[in-house]
């Protein structure tokens, strides 16, 4: 089985401050540091520490040697990550005090995805191969339309989202991991159990997983039914990746062929740990940390 992380790259530029800048304002950070990040690096180097063998595909600018070195460096797959004449996605994110993020995007090679390209990478998948997908590239329903043609399992991950994402065909996807703003987005619900219900109901054939944070995770699932697991308590120095580290491990725990429980449960811990580091690819641990941690 392979599995292709087919996603964003992207520069991320890390402001320390003590609180969101505001309009009208101008504040001091207390630091910049520059990260490799996008969430689709994010999640294939996850699901690459979580033990399982990832493709990465996407784009870069020629400023994006950074990249590529930290791919290289890890023992990332980048053989279908190519090196365009428009300059590489970038992050602006601030992170507080408390450890909150928030984040401007710049797509740059991210959304200069072509479907030549597209069919290029697909043809390097096969039946039963699992896709990954997220909302910073673009052709996604027809990355989405092609890889359930080939019979390819597709997990999408729709952040961050808009109103686009209601126009592309979900019910296509295998697997669909959502936080609550999403979930009530695509639901029209504010509930967890009301966000599950009605996605279930759209989505009938679609695993969904609901992330809620402090309040843990949510899930259905036609095969296993439904379910919920608690959040373990850590201090949060950066959240940022947090979610990436999650949707990453559950994919590498899944190709494993863990449990929704299991495969949750251990990514619920990955990104624990993950936000108590700085940063977002590089904050993200491996399995045999992960599998050693002791949390409440």
């Amino acid at each position: 089985m392979k599995i292709c992380c087919f996603g964003s790259l992207n520069i991320d530029m890390v402001f320390s401050v003590h609180e969101f800048v505001q309009p009208k304002e101008t504040i001091q950070s207390k630091g910049l540091t520059l990260y490799p990040g996008g969430k689709g690096l994010n999640q294939a180097m996850a699901i690459m520490k979580s033990g399982a063998t990832v493709l990465m595909a996407g784009s870069v600018g020629p400023d994006g040697a950074m990249l590529l070195e930290v791919c290289d460096e890890n023992g990332l797959d980048r053989s279908l990550v190519r090196t365009l004449d428009i300059g590489t996605g970038t992050a602006v994110i601030q992170v507080n005090d408390t450890g909150e993020n928030c984040i401007i995007l710049y797509d740059g090679a991210n959304k200069q995805n072509d479907t030549p390209f597209i069919d290029t990478v697909l043809d390097q998948l096969h039946r039963g191969d699992f896709l990954v997908l997220q909302n910073e590239v673009n052709n996604l329903g027809y990355l989405i339309t092609r890889a359930h043609e080939k019979g390819i399992k597709i997990f999408l991950n729709p952040s961050p989202i808009d109103e686009t994402i209601k126009n592309l065909p979900l019910n296509l996807c295998d697997y669909l991991i959502v936080n609550e703003v999403e979930g009530q987005l695509l639901s029209g619900e504010t509930a967890p159990d009301a966000i599950l219900t009605a996605m279930s109901s759209r989505y009938p054939n679609s695993n969904i997983i609901l992330t809620l944070g402090a309040d843990g995770v949510h899930y259905t699932s036609p095969v296993e039914g439904s379910g919920h697991q608690r959040a373990f308590r850590v201090k949060a120095v950066d959240t940022t990746g947090a979610g990436d580290a999650f949707t990453g491990y559950f994919i590498g725990m899944t190709a494993k062929y863990k449990g929704m429980p299991e495969s949750i449960a251990v990514a619920q811990k990955a990104a624990a740990i993950s936000v108590t580091r700085k940063g977002a690819a590089v904050s993200i641990p491996y399995l045999d940390e992960v599998m050693a941690a002791s949390m409440d």
